[in-house]
């Protein structure tokens, strides 16, 4: 039987169980049940469009009843909407097109459930409350979950400008909305050509041989072009940075561009650095598309400064889980510590003491005193995060792997601040394996010691070499000594986190 929660006043609940279906809050008309979280605004426009009606659930149904299932195309606001079509038995979950509210759901063969809130779900028999160590590990490692996964074991989110349908016969997620799909050129008094031709004439700019650098450009004339482009950038215009985004090899584009105003040429300096500075008091970045969002993260890298920890702070106890906008800018991961508070998880004091470790200020002062010690100051602003403690103490606590992409393709991003005495026992480890290693190809006996030994072997010969490289292109101004120590630390820190070296 469905049952009626009666959840918080701020969250929509949803439960069918393919037979009764039940809606907290929601509001009957003829054959539909409909619930609306959030906000339309255009309100007044469907109003006058669909008869006079007013509320937001009466709108809602009336453009269902007149335009079918794509009456979303005609709704603008952030909103999560419910409806339940009696007649053809019939559930449709809609969500904005940025994702701004929340929408989780449950499914399996005989009951669906859906709320704003994973607090609603996780209060229901069905759900099991346990972590999703895949999503655990996207999490740790990028700082956010990519996909529809949430770090809750078979809860998933709806993703933003996608629709939901759920009866007897199918269940179907499709989106409804894209950036490139619904591009307004006439709000900019321009063609799609025109659009095409600016883009081209900038690139142009910036590719001549002849013409001045983007810094000589922003010193001599106090601008340039991409300073006029950049300043059109405001909530909840988009249009400049579509530019970049809405033909096929925009992506080819945007690469280049972002090497083009790089760090090595004008970061830091002149009117485009405080422009682009500009942008990190925007928090309406989170409400953007992820596409978008990480088309912003390719060439937003600006290097932390003391004036930004106040807006984290208060974005920390936040209950957000989406957080892209947030790591690529500030460079940091958002911590697991608040969690608890957000998912009403009790977690375990093991669990509470690396969740305690995920996060680490960068602030002006050098955070590393390990490296700080090798000379290495030129990472300051390029490896910040020490994750490894909170993906250890996890692997241990969970006593499963945690999948750490970022880890596995940027080993030179995580180097840790690792007490003395822990140094001190992997050196040892470390120069006395080195030692014996050299035969190993050859002969080796064939006991568990021997294989594990081997094993050690090649984990070192596949990650050293591209690791080096990675290291000398990362840093090239680096002395050789530098990058050997460099690389050794790297090595070191795999070896404690996978060989479990270190016993607390």
């Amino acid at each position: 039987m469905g049952r009626n929660f009666n959840d918080d006043m701020s969250s929509a609940f949803v439960t069918y169980d393919y037979k009764t279906f039940s809606i907290s809050g929601g509001r009957a008309f003829d054959r539909l049940e409909v619930e609306v979280k959030g906000v339309l605004t255009n309100l007044n426009f469907l109003s006058e469009k669909l008869g006079g009606v007013n509320s937001k659930e009466e709108i809602v149904a009336a453009a269902y009843t007149k335009w079918g299932k794509h009456f979303i195309d005609q709704i603008e606001g952030t909103f999560f909407i419910v409806i339940f079509d009696q007649e053809k038995r019939e559930l449709l979950l809609y969500r904005d097109k940025m994702g701004v509210v929340p929408c989780y759901y449950f499914k399996t063969d005989h009951f669906f459930a859906c709320s704003t809130s994973i607090q609603s779900l996780l209060q229901l028999d069905e759900v099991d409350r346990a972590l999703n160590v895949s999503a655990l590990g996207s999490y740790i490692s990028y700082g956010h979950v990519h996909s529809s996964e949430t770090l809750i074991k078979g809860v998933s989110q709806l993703l933003p400008a996608h629709y939901l349908i759920l009866n007897d016969e199918e269940f179907t997620i499709t989106p409804y909305w894209s950036i490139t799909s619904h591009y307004d050129y006439i709000s900019e008094g321009r063609t799609r050509e025109q659009h095409t031709f600016h883009l081209d004439q900038l690139l142009e700019g910036f590719n001549s041989e002849n013409s001045p650098t983007l810094l000589e450009q922003s010193e001599t004339t106090g601008g340039n072009r991409f300073m006029k482009w950049i300043a059109k950038v405001d909530h909840p215009s988009i249009h400049a940075l579509d530019y970049f985004e809405i033909f096929e090899q925009a992506d080819l584009k945007t690469k280049h561009l972002a090497v083009m105003i790089g760090e090595n040429e004008v970061w830091g300096k002149g009117k485009l650095y405080d422009s682009l500075e500009g942008l990190q008091s925007k928090k309406w970045l989170l409400s953007y598309p992820k596409n978008l969002r990480s088309f912003l993260s390719r060439w937003v890298n600006i290097p932390h400064k003391q004036s930004l920890g106040e807006t984290y702070s208060q974005l920390i106890f936040q209950d957000y889980f989406d957080l892209d906008y947030l790591y690529p800018t500030y460079r940091r991961l958002y911590p697991i510590a608040s969690l608890k508070k957000s998912l009403e998880v009790e977690f375990v004091d093991e669990v509470q003491g690396w969740a305690r470790k995920t996060v680490v200020y960068q602030t002006e002062g050098f955070q590393f005193p390990y490296l700080s010690k090798l000379g290495l100051m030129e990472l300051q602003t390029r490896v910040v995060n020490a994750q490894l403690p909170a993906l250890y103490d996890a692997q241990r606590v969970f006593h499963q792997r945690v999948h750490r992409p970022y880890l596995e393709w940027k080993r030179l991003r995580y180097l840790l601040n690792l007490p003395d005495q822990h140094k001190t026992g992997l050196r040892k480890w470390y120069d006395s394996v080195s030692k014996n290693v050299v035969g190993l190809e050859m002969s080796w006996d064939k006991t568990e010691d021997g294989v594990q030994k081997l094993h050690q072997f090649a984990h070192r010969k596949v990650i050293k070499d591209p690791l080096r490289k990675d290291i000398i292109n990362g840093f090239p101004r680096l002395t050789k000594e530098k990058r050997n120590q460099l690389n050794h630390s790297i090595i070191i820190l795999e070896a404690w986190l996978q060989q479990n070296k270190i016993n607390d």
